[in-house]
Formats: C-alpha cells, sequence, structure tokens
C-alpha cells in the first residue's frame, strides 16, 4: 500500500505515484500485521515494457528522515492510521 507521507490516507494507484509504503502480512492471526514504514517509495501501476502488468517499485527508495530530519510514527498509532486510510 501507498500511504501519504505522514501516513494517513492512501493514495490512489494510478499511473506513477509516490509515498510512504506499507504492507499488511495476511498469514498473521492474532494480532494486527500491518507495518507501516518510514521509506518513502515510488511505484508505477502502468504495465512495464518487459509485459509485467503488476506493479513495480522504483530503485529510488529512501528513508524520509534521511530527507527531512526526524520522522517517527509510533506504534501506538499506526493501527489508527491504517483504520482511518481504509475507512
Amino acid at each position: 500500500m501507498i500511504l501519504d507521507k505522514d501516513g494517513d490516507a492512501l493514495i490512489d494507484h494510478d499511473g506513477e505515484v509516490e509515498g510512504r509504503a506499507a504492507f499488511f502480512d495476511l498469514s498473521l492471526d492474532g494480532r494486527w500485521g500491518g507495518v507501516i514504514t518510514g521509506d518513502r517509495i515510488s511505484v508505477d501501476y502502468s504495465p512495464c515494457a518487459c509485459g509485467n502488468s503488476g506493479p513495480s517499485i522504483r530503485d529510488n527508495i529512501a528513508r524520509y528522515a534521511d530527507l527531512e530530519g526526524d520522522d517517527k510514527i509510533g506504534c501506538a498509532g499506526t493501527v489508527d492510521a491504517y483504520v482511518r486510510g481504509v475507512a
């Protein structure tokens, strides 16, 4: 999932988008399996020239903390941020 810089809202996935990386692990049973990272990534949802029809993550991954200084999303806020983003 691609979230906005603050990790509060999902970004529409059309063409190439840039935002905060978030992942959801469906194999976990017993606790929320979401991870909101501090990584800024670019994802291209357009078909690739190689024939791959799935999204492609660009190789320009960077940490928001390295780009702008202090960047912290506390564990207590991640579930709330996920629910706000999906709802």
